[in-house]
């Protein structure tokens, strides 16, 4: 009577799900045959297979019993905390977990059959097979959820300074250690809106979702201008320079701003969000802030020229467009960008 039952079942789960569930499982034989095990009892298998992660219950069970348990408890702990890297190499691993035997680590799991594939001809580097991954990441968060910050954090400081700026506020963001997640996005923020790739900007915004970063005043101050430049209404820009008003943070920013009050005076005399009356006023305070040194500076002369001009004061908008073409700038720009 069993193959009748199995001939049903797979009228009912056609070919593409169980291929989908290959992928998922990246053709790991053991997560998968666990896959098709639990797929059995399920009423709806498409709903299953499109769920089907290292989250699911069945498969840490599995991991716990079968895997983790088998291995000794210096290989356990490397794995499990290990997990929150994308990829691993024993120079990062080293930094990360505060160790200094990674590479033989590595090369025991490797030659364990531990799903650990390597991503380089030089097997240098590494990544987990999702599946696993996602489990041994569950598991940390259950038998050890501090050290998740803290490895993030870690993480985050080696890509730093290893002049990989996109993991390294990945893992800031993911640490939810909000000081350091701000401090990155405002530092980096401009080099990515200057040559257009305010998307991953965007993006990164968007996963400091939670309400401490929706009210961080620095952080509020990068969303505006992403608004700004991605044509949003000036009402909804002002909405992020309110937030931005009402945080504290005493002292320069992390993309070398003078000040909160120096970064809402620029972004509101640049993009008009008051009118030119309030745009010269507040451009005239951003110039006022911004002393020669600052690379800043010249954004502030070019919207109070920009204003100026614009309300018919043309003799007046001169100097400052003049002294704006003078000023140095950080990056590089044409003298006559703005921002």
């Amino acid at each position: 009577g069993g193959g009748g039952g199995g001939a049903a079942h797979d009228e009912m789960v056609p070919g593409r799900p169980v291929e989908r569930l290959t992928n998922r499982t990246e053709g790991w034989a053991a997560g998968l045959h666990l896959a098709l095990l639990a797929l059995r009892d399920q009423a709806d298998p498409r709903a299953f297979v499109e769920a089907f992660s290292g989250d699911s219950r069945h498969a840490l069970d599995y991991l716990a019993r079968d895997v983790l348990d088998a291995v000794p408890p210096e290989m356990h702990t490397f794995l499990i905390r290990s997990a929150v890297l994308e990829t691993l190499s024993a120079p990062l691993c080293d930094w990360v977990l505060e160790i200094s035997n990674s590479a033989s680590m590595l090369a025991d799991i490797e030659h364990a059959n531990l799903f650990l594939v390597s991503v380089d001809d030089s097997r240098r580097v590494y990544r987990y097979h999702q599946l696993f991954a996602s489990m041994l990441r569950r598991e940390l968060e259950e038998v050890d959820p501090a050290a998740v910050s803290t490895l993030h954090v870690r993480a985050s400081d080696w890509f730093e300074r290893h002049g990989d700026v996109e993991s390294a506020i990945e893992h800031a963001i993911a640490s939810r250690s909000l000081p350091r997640a701000s401090d990155l996005v405002a530092k980096y923020a401009r080099d990515y809106w200057a040559s257009g790739r305010i998307a991953t900007l965007a993006r990164w915004l968007d996963g400091l979702s939670w309400p401490a970063a929706r009210a961080d005043p620095q952080l509020a101050l990068i969303r505006g201008t992403v608004l700004g430049l991605t044509g949003h209404p000036a009402d909804a820009l002002e909405r992020w320079l309110e937030v931005a008003s009402e945080g504290s943070r005493v002292g320069r920013l992390a993309n070398e701003v003078h000040s909160l009050e120096s970064g809402i005076a620029i972004l509101r005399s640049v993009f008009l969000t008051r009118g030119l009356e309030a745009a010269t006023e507040a451009a005239t305070r951003a110039v006022e802030l911004e002393q020669p040194s600052s690379v800043w500076r010249r954004q502030a002369l070019a919207a109070l020229g920009q204003a100026l001009y614009l309300l018919g004061r043309s003799d007046e908008a001169r100097a400052p467009l003049e002294e704006a073409r003078r000023q140095p700038d950080a990056t590089g720009q044409a003298p006559g960008s703005v921002l």
